[in-house]
């Protein structure tokens, strides 16, 4: 283990970790990055609130100093904002979304590198999969993705191939970079499939969501009355309380909490007994307002009330009868277990985890396929039974996992785990510590892992017959753009990052005007060649010069993926004069004119060289095509020939004496690094190179990519 990853050490539990924290006179800081889309009313944002409550005010009694920062990757601003910054919480701002996501990896390793985090706790499922990926080599000793969301989320994902990678994904990543999976019950842990074997090895956790159990206070009659007096109800009244997010439509299956349905078992319970009162609380203004009309068309717009977000949850379960909890699926359901502290009886669906009941007499499960007239009989028989004790209803509790002192104390435990964590799996530690292979970093190893395993997962979601993807070029200036590519060839990702031959095609996209005609010579899948067609416009013209009809057949589809239609193609290799030559097609170099090579060592290369097949072709003089009436003239030209550059600039003299176009200029070999610069005294062209934008004053500085100035 590294000096880095030892000093992260740090024991958590009170035995092992109190008498050396006492020696010392200090306390160690721990420092733990939360990820959360936003800090909205749910029940993992109102456990992290309470947990930063917790380590605030219990600070003198902890082992060690907590120190949470918050990443919103939802990028806005919501209700526990405040009240986080307040309890000493950094928050970042930064959006996750497919537009944004190199944008987000930039600013997230940002933030990992300068916070110096020991833990990073990511409550977004699978998708903590991708922010880890996107966090390699920065990430801190202890990685924790938790699971709080129903699997009714996922599976609404994988209706669309777009979804089904993002999951397939990020779950494959985290097998890989994860070392803790934490979920907030058993039940989710399973149907999220983190008992499959590519988990093996993984510290798999249920930590529940804790809150503080002295907020329900036993006054019952008290508070009932109020509820009844701001209602404008009879003190007679019978309240039944249902809490959840309405924040979505009825028609999207993501409504787990089935508010319809309370609704239903209100307006027949209160056809039964006119005391019945419904109070429905939770965020979604447009699903409010449905709900709200629902009620009045019944007649029922005072018995059913909807109070929207409300922050004294505690108060109106203290004060209510029976609390109805139909959801169609849930993590836990952790709005049943604070009811239980309550001592508020609960009527739940049977698909609810078993887990969140503590007070066993209070908790009550019905299926929902029973109907809401089953339902509300069952809901009046509670509703006449007494409440619980809630003296030993708060004592359960207490003693629970639900409690936030035991909720704290269980998750301590876990970003205690430093050791096992970074045996695991070393991406958190500097990738200098660690080697496999000789001297290759493990790091670099395991990111180069990670990428084939992702690219394998996004090719058999979305790929082909032929293990081809269309996917956007995600930045650059090809940023949009769309291919079609084969992710697991070593030479087709960067199209997809939009980082191939970067400086080059900055270059182009600072050159290239609107109604050029440009000279693509070359052009492989096309990823210039459509460059070239978005730079030059409707009236502009490109001309694709390639002898290689696989590399025109993918061109062509290209082009077809963005709709250009202003490129015309020419069959043939620019070099030397018309004439039928031999063309080498290879599977483990480029292929190129017979003779042509690339490196320093034309030998070397041929003995190297895995010849598929040899074709005729047609080659073709930039001369020629020049006074080919058919072929429009260039403002611009780009050669990537393969090593044949040295036959190509024997024959320039007429295009560059009379149109006088920009070049750039790809050199392969020695032999065409001289005779570029011989180019250039002849024709007096200036030589810049594209990486560092220096001009070169003499043959010997002259290679690489060039920039050739009329």
């Amino acid at each position: 283990m590294s000096a880095s990853v030892a000093a992260k050490r740090l024991a958590l539990d009170q035995d092992a970790i109190g008498p050396s924290m006492e020696t010392a006179g200090t306390k160690r800081e721990l420092r733990v990055l939360q990820v959360f889309s936003v800090l909205s009313v749910g029940g993992a944002e109102t456990w992290l609130m309470a947990l930063l409550k917790h380590f605030s005010e219990c600070a003198d009694t902890l082992p060690v100093k907590v120190k949470c920062d918050i990443l919103l990757t939802g990028g806005e601003p919501s209700v526990f904002d405040e009240e986080a910054k307040a309890l000493g919480a950094r928050l970042f701002y930064v959006p996750f979304t497919r537009r944004d996501s190199l944008r987000f990896a930039r600013q997230f390793r940002r933030i990992l590198s300068d916070g110096n985090y020991d833990v990073i706790h990511d409550h977004q499922d699978y998708v903590a999969g991708l922010h880890f990926a996107m966090g390699l080599g920065r990430l801190p000793p202890i990685r924790i993705a938790h699971v709080h969301n129903p699997f009714f989320c996922v599976r609404s994902k994988l209706s669309s191939s777009s979804g089904r990678m993002i999951v397939m994904t990020g779950k494959r990543l985290l097998s890989y970079l994860s070392t803790h999976i934490a979920g907030t019950s058993n039940e989710i842990l399973l149907k999220y499939g983190f008992d499959h074997s590519m988990f093996e090895g993984k510290h798999l956790a249920r930590v529940h969501c804790g809150f503080d159990v002295s907020r329900y206070e036993d006054r019952y009659g008290q508070t009932h009355s109020e509820l009844c007096r701001e209602f404008g109800w009879g003190e007679s009244a019978r309240i039944i309380l249902f809490v959840g997010r309405l924040n979505t439509p009825f028609e999207n299956k993501l409504n787990q909490k089935n508010p319809k349905f309370a609704l239903e078992v209100a307006r027949n319970c209160i056809a039964q007994d006119s005391r019945i009162r419904l109070l429905m609380v939770g965020s979604g203004d447009q699903i409010t307002d449905e709900l709200d009309s629902l009620a009045d068309e019944w007649g029922l717009g005072k018995q059913i009330r909807l109070l929207g977000v409300r922050h004294d949850v505690p108060r109106l379960m203290t004060g209510s009868d029976l609390f109805l909890f139909p959801s169609v699926e849930e993590g836990l359901g952790m709005a049943s277990v604070e009811a239980q502290a309550a001592g508020l009886k609960v009527l739940a669906s049977d698909t609810v985890p078993r887990e969140c009941v503590v007070v066993p007499d209070l908790v009550h499960f019905h299926s929902l396929d029973a109907g809401a007239s089953v339902w509300a009989n069952q809901a009046l028989r509670l509703l006449n039974s007494p409440r619980g004790d809630l003296t030993i209803c708060k004592e359960a509790i207490k003693d629970s996992a639900f409690s936030i002192q035991n909720s704290a104390a269980e998750l301590l435990k876990l970003y205690a785990e430093t050791d096992s964590a970074a045996n695991n799996i070393p991406c958190g530690v500097k990738s200098s510590d660690h080697t496999e292979f000789g001297q290759e970093p493990y790091g670099q190893i395991l990111k180069r892992r990670i990428k084939q395993n992702v690219f394998r997962s996004i090719t058999k979601v979305m790929g082909n017959a032929n293990g081809k993807v269309v996917l956007p070029t995600l930045t650059g200036p090809a940023r949009g753009l769309r291919f079609s590519l084969d992710l697991n060839a070593f030479a087709e990702p960067p199209y997809f990052y939009g980082t191939y031959e970067l400086n080059e095609a900055k270059a182009i996209a600072r050159i290239c005007r609107v109604g050029w005609t440009v000279w693509d010579c070359g052009i492989y899948l096309g990823y210039y060649t459509n460059l070239f067609a978005r730079l030059v416009g409707q009236t502009g013209r490109v001309v694709a010069f390639e002898p290689d009809p696989r590399n025109i057949q993918r061109t062509t589809t290209n082009l077809g993926l963005n709709g250009f239609h202003n490129v015309q193609f020419v069959r043939a290799a620019i070099g030397a004069p018309a004439q039928e030559i031999d063309f080498v097609i290879s599977s483990n170099t480029n292929s190129h004119i017979r003779g042509a090579y690339i490196g320093t060592d034309c030998a070397d290369y041929a003995t190297r060289e895995q010849i598929d097949e040899t074709i005729q072709i047609r080659s073709l003089s930039l001369d020629e095509a020049f006074e080919d009436s058919e072929i429009p003239n260039p403002d611009l030209i780009k050669l990537d020939i393969e090593g044949s550059e040295l036959a190509a600039l024997q024959y320039v003299e007429k295009i560059t004496a009379e149109l006088r176009p920009i070049i750039i200029l790809e050199l392969h070999n020695p032999e065409c690094d001289a005779a570029a610069w011989d180019f250039s005294q002849r024709a007096r062209y200036t030589l810049e190179s594209l990486d560092t934008g220096k001009t070169f004053r003499s043959h010997a500085e002259v290679g690489g990519t060039v920039l050739c100035l009329p």
